[in-house]
């Protein structure tokens, strides 16, 4: 190995490269002819590798040839199998050697054209080439020298490992004779007739391996049959499980939908039932006011009618003087004589009876318009109690409401009761499928503790959403 790292450390380029000023300003380059790839010794090198390499296989070929001359026909039929691989050998080594021949005419053109290259000369020894041209060469040699540093590694690994093969079938055939010498001191021993019997015990064993080997099959076969089977049946379960899970995920926002909307039903409900409350409350303290300002107009009226009854009394005392008075008007003359001072004593009594007119009048007025308030306020009561009723029968109705909504949530239903009971057994099939795939089918796993994890979180949010105070009236009383 250490030849073949010094013959491709040689095979480098060597150039003197100077550089002059011309009358124009510019650089000129000057290649000297010290061009050369050290290859001489890397062929002589390789040649005496080969040659020892030809020299060891004429060598083994001899011994061979020697070995089936005097050993048995076994031994013979191991010579043969030697020879054939001697003269594989032989075919690889010729190969190596015409690859070796091509790539030493490969390296002899290369070093004349490089020569080529490098030494056109003039008369006084030296040639100007352009920088860019010089460039190009150079990088034209670093592409070949790479390439033959890769062809020079490319043969050193092929070396080593014939090498290598070598050592392992000088191995094998050392193995070889020691079995050979053991098949021949067993002949030996052993007569025709118990190489035979060993020959037909060895195919009954043979047969019975075979048989053995053919039932392991058989059951390792049934086996990869009844896993596909399971999987499969796993598969079909777990795409039910996800289509459940599908449904049931619907069915759960559904459920969240329905029961969000009954939340805002709720929430109207209490509201109007407050709401009525504070009408109900209002009309009532409306009606004790009313009921109050009629008691006191009753009382008023009451006054009113005894005062009225009071000056109808005074009205005929009155007119029953006056009537007596007319009757007594045409009596004698003594009476007309005093009629002046009568006269003037029953002008204030003219004047009384006005007064008391007048005030009967207003009295009886007042008493009109007391009436028609009195009246004004029975209606308006009458339209309390009806609107009263009306807010009582809406309270009955939105109480009737609550309970019949709590008795449906309550009460269980048969159908209810069967679809709980399906739902049971259906969760059961999917937990059941669930454990199986659990244990057959690890990538599920994961699948499932993410879900499961995504699901506790979800609870979490609204469980603390619930509890936020935002949805604080869902647990007021009504």
């Amino acid at each position: 190995m250490k030849q073949y790292s010094s013959i491709s450390k040689s095979e480098t380029l060597h150039t003197n490269v100077q550089y002059t000023p011309t009358a124009d300003g510019k650089r000129t380059m000057f290649l000297t002819p010290n061009s050369s790839v050290s290859g001489g010794q890397s062929t002589s090198n390789w040649a005496s590798l080969w040659t020892e390499q030809v020299t060891l296989l004429r060598q083994e070929k001899g011994q061979a040839r020697k070995q089936a001359s005097n050993s048995t026909p076994a031994a013979k039929e191991s010579n043969q199998l030697r020879a054939a691989s001697a003269d594989r050998r032989e075919n690889s080594v010729n190969a190596q050697k015409t690859n070796l021949k091509a790539f030493i005419r490969a390296e002899k053109i290369l070093q004349k054209n490089i020569q080529r290259e490098t030494s056109v000369q003039t008369e006084s020894g030296l040639v100007m080439v352009r920088e860019s041209e010089a460039l190009w060469r150079e990088e034209v040699m670093k592409k070949k020298l790479s390439a033959l540093q890769e062809a020079t590694s490319s043969l050193v690994n092929s070396s080593s490992t014939i090498w290598r093969a070598r050592c392992s079938e000088d191995l094998l055939r050392s193995k070889i004779q020691a079995l050979e010498a053991q098949l021949q001191v067993c002949l030996q021993k052993l007569p025709k007739d118990g190489v035979k019997k060993l020959g037909i015990q060895l195919e009954r064993q043979k047969l019975v391996y075979e048989e053995k080997a053919l039932i392991a099959l058989q059951k390792v076969i049934q086996e990869k049959t009844d896993a596909l089977i399971k999987a499969e049946t796993m598969q079909e379960a777990l795409i039910t499980a996800k289509a459940e899970a599908v449904k049931w995920q619907s069915l759960y926002e559904e459920l969240q939908l329905s029961y969000g909307k009954l939340m805002e039903n709720q929430y109207l409900s209490i509201e109007q039932l407050q709401q009525l409350h504070s009408q109900v409350e209002r009309i009532r303290t409306r009606e004790a006011e009313l009921e109050e300002e009629v008691v006191s107009l009753q009382r008023e009226k009451k006054e009113l009618q005894y005062n009225i009854c009071l000056l109808k009394e005074d009205y005929e005392i009155l007119t029953e003087e006056i009537q007596h008075q007319k009757d007594d008007g045409n009596e004698s003359q003594g009476f007309v004589v005093h009629a002046l001072p009568t006269s003037e004593e029953e002008e204030p009594r003219m004047r009384r009876d006005s007064q008391v007119e007048e005030q009967l009048r207003h009295t009886q007025d007042k008493l009109l318009l007391k009436e028609k308030e009195c009246e004004e306020l029975q209606t308006e009561l009458h339209t309390m109690e009806q609107e009263c009723r009306s807010s009582q029968a809406r309270l009955s109705q939105c109480r009737d409401e609550l309970r019949q909504l709590s008795h449906r949530s309550r009460r269980p239903t048969r159908c209810g009761s069967w679809w709980k009971v399906c739902v049971t057994f259906l969760l059961l099939l999917a937990v059941a499928g669930v454990a199986i795939l659990w244990l057959w089918h690890p990538p599920f796993r994961e699948q499932v503790e993410d879900l499961y994890s995504d699901m506790e979180t979800r609870i979490e949010n609204y469980l603390m959403d619930m509890a936020s105070p935002q949805h604080s009236g869902c647990f007021r009383p009504i």
